[in-house]
């Protein structure tokens, strides 16, 4: 085989790598300007590469918010579901998910754009497959559905307990912060302590 062929598998790892160093260099920008006022001209030029590669991969900004969505829930539904199958208890699979849903709203700014400004997610996402994202909020019904049959939980509906959660976590870690200039559960140790076992309690844990 000649040595020059592309290899499929080659292909797809340097597209991958392509995209992240445009999600890498888009994230800061839209965390800095906002969506609206971020342009592909200003990623590009952060990415160090053309816009005939930023074409190439995406078909617009619009493209490459949803992708960059896609991917990083993909990757973190595969991470999730591996940690919590060497977990039993159902009380310690929920404050593993906690860890990482705090990592998440903290730590990146793509998902605190979209809790400041919900306008945003009806823009981008409207008739868009959420399926990566419905995965990743599906993995905290099962736990709260496994914790209420081994009796861990307190009977809770778990459409219900995974809304509630995410807008307390939502609300605590990223709003508070943003609306009333306030240190969120995020900055204070003592708030992001009683944000988890307030959690806790509200499913029936015990032993907080």
């Amino acid at each position: 085989m000649d040595g020059k062929e592309k290899q499929p598998g080659n292909q797809a790892g340097s597209e991958a790598q392509k995209r992240k160093q445009f999600y890498d260099a888009a994230e800061p920008l839209l965390e800095r300007y906002g969506y609206r006022k971020t342009t592909v001209e200003d990623i590009c030029r952060t990415a160090g590469a053309s816009k005939r590669t930023f074409y190439d991969l995406f078909q617009d900004k619009k493209d490459l918010l949803i992708r960059m969505i896609a991917d990083l829930m993909e990757e973190e539904v595969v991470n999730l579901r591996g940690d919590l199958d060497q977990l039993e208890d159902p009380a310690d699979q929920l404050v593993l998910f906690m860890n990482l849903y705090t990592r998440l709203i903290v730590d990146r700014p793509i998902f605190r754009l979209f809790i400041t400004d919900p306008s945003l997610w009806v823009e981008i996402f409207s008739g868009f497959d959420l399926s990566d994202f419905d995965a990743f909020m599906n993995t905290l019904q099962i736990i709260i559905t496994r914790g209420v049959e081994m009796g861990r939980f307190r009977q809770i509906d778990p459409y219900a307990g995974a809304m509630i959660f995410s807008s307390i976590m939502d609300s605590m870690y990223v709003l508070l912060p943003s609306l009333f200039n306030l240190p969120g559960a995020g900055q204070d140790p003592k708030l992001d302590a009683e944000v988890r076992k307030f959690i806790l309690s509200g499913m029936g844990v015990k032993d907080v």
